[in-house]
């Protein structure tokens, strides 16, 4: 006679005695405790080991688990890569000796190239220059000059642009000025000129002061920062910055914009900034899996030849990154960003917030001005091609190097609203319809990347309204 409950029993008794043969049977590889006796490099040549150790998870002389290695291995080969230093990196192990481990370490610099030819449209995208019929003079060029220092430590970017913004700009970076190499400097200076002003936002787009003879705006920018590294996955920054910024009369004029500055036609800003980052993904670059937070306040304050205010700005950025099934991943992001409303105004020169560095996809081509931001991005992508290597001609450390390579297929779908008390109400004389309200966006497209860091995109998104819009772009979408 058949009995559902007995054959249930028995199904289970055969579970439990395969379950409890495969435990006894596999222990694959006892677990044990192990010491780090050494460290090896391979492709540093006279490189700062200091700007190395800070990455590595292995560390001598320390005692780990036997299965904890293999995760370890990754996650250093993943910090080593997220330095930008490196084109290839390899941290692997054995056990030479009964509880005794050697760590090998192999890495391929990426080649410094000095003189670089720098070529960048000025406008906000590539949709937004076709839209000024892609006209050459709204290119940038120039000539961009990187050098590193024999032993990696010291770090030169200087660009010399011309075209439609005439631009000098330094980044030098000191790398590690401590034993440890847990802190760094770095400084930032340039000077900026154009003939043509982003003059005013009217229906949620860009209205420009038409061009003149000579520069109607001139802008410098300085910055010195003083970097931490609190952990392997942990930075820290603060950032003392003086801008100024001065226009033509015909700017702050009658026919432009009053309220382009503060009253007057120079401006200058001096503010304190603290930078937290916290980043345990993949690649920094394009991030697969992993999570990150980044946290940035800004003190500053403003000053014209009659008025000043002060500006407190916070930002907030959480993005989480996972990976469903093999070749599919997710990818979940938040950006709340907060700026007071002092009195009189916050200059427009100041007020900038989506359509900028911020977008939500769909809206590329508006410009949304506001005080407070908040925005939501989800991806899901499909991974066509992942990790895959490209030959080159070009030879470093004797041997051909490989671009890393990738395609991923992206289906995305954003949404946000900027807050604007300044212009709502009767207040809103340029009928700015997209502040105040929620924005939604969707759509597909590809992106591209190249040598761990360099992003090409390609997408077609929709927006609430309906507008359609086919973009390029040449950085991460967050």
């Amino acid at each position: 006679m058949y009995n559902p409950v007995l054959r249930f029993r028995l199904l289970i008794c055969i579970f439990c005695f395969w379950f409890l043969g495969n435990v006894e049977a596999s222990p694959a590889r006892q677990d044990h405790y192990v010491i780090v006796d050494e460290i090896l490099y391979e492709g540093l040549e006279n490189m700062d080991l200091r700007l190395i150790r800070n990455e590595i998870l292995l560390i001598k002389d320390s005692v780990y688990m036997l299965s904890s290695l293999d995760e370890l291995s990754l996650k250093s080969e993943q910090l080593l890569m997220n330095t930008n230093y490196f084109l290839e990196t390899r941290v692997n192990w054995d056990e030479y000796k009964p509880k005794h481990i050697r760590v090998k370490i192999q890495l391929v610099l990426k080649p410094v190239l000095g003189f670089l030819p720098h070529v960048e449209w000025a406008d906000r995208n590539f949709k937004q220059w076709g839209i000024n019929d892609y006209e050459l003079n709204r290119i940038n060029y120039g000539i961009r000059l990187r050098t590193v220092s024999q032993k990696g430590n010291k770090r030169i970017d200087l660009l010399v642009q011309s075209g439609y913004t005439q631009k000098a700009e330094l980044n030098y970076r000191l790398m590690s000025i401590d034993k440890e190499g847990k802190f760094g400097l770095n400084l930032i200076s340039s000077f900026a000129q154009n003939k043509e002003v982003w003059l005013i936002t009217r229906s949620d787009s860009l209205r420009f002061l038409k061009p003149s003879s000579k520069s109607s705006i001139i802008q410098f920018k300085n910055i010195l920062s003083f970097n931490m590294r609190k952990g392997p996955f942990t930075s820290e920054s603060w950032s003392l910055g003086f801008n100024s910024t001065t226009v033509k009369d015909t700017v702050t004029g009658k026919d432009g914009n009053p309220k382009f500055l503060l009253p007057g036609n120079r401006q200058n800003e001096f503010y304190i900034q603290h930078r937290f980052s916290f980043d345990n993904t993949d690649n920094c670059f394009y991030p697969l899996e992993g999570y990150r937070l980044l946290n940035i306040l800004s003190l500053g304050k403003f000053i014209s030849d009659t008025t000043s205010i002060e500006r407190v700005k916070e930002s907030l950025e959480i993005g989480v990154y996972k990976q469903l099934i093999q070749k599919i991943y997710l990818a979940v992001s938040a950006k709340f960003t907060y700026q007071n409303q002092p009195e009189p105004y916050m200059p427009y020169y100041n007020l900038k917030a989506l359509g900028y560095e911020d977008c939500i996809r769909g809206y590329e081509q508006n410009s949304i001005e506001g005080h407070s931001l908040l925005m939501t991005k989800l991806n899901l992508k499909y991974a066509l091609i992942k990790d895959q290597k490209i030959k080159t001609g070009i030879r470093l450390q004797k041997k051909k190097i490989a671009m890393p390579f990738g395609v991923f297929l992206n289906f995305f779908a954003d949404a946000g609203q900027v807050w604007n008390n300044q212009w709502s109400g009767p207040d809103n004389v340029y009928k700015n319809v997209l502040i105040n309200s929620w924005l939604f966006g969707y759509g597909a497209g590809l992106d591209f990347l190249f040598f761990n860091d360099k992003v090409l995109r390609l997408e077609y998104a929709f927006n609430k309204t309906g507008d359609r819009n086919f973009n390029l772009f040449l950085k991460k979408s967050f």
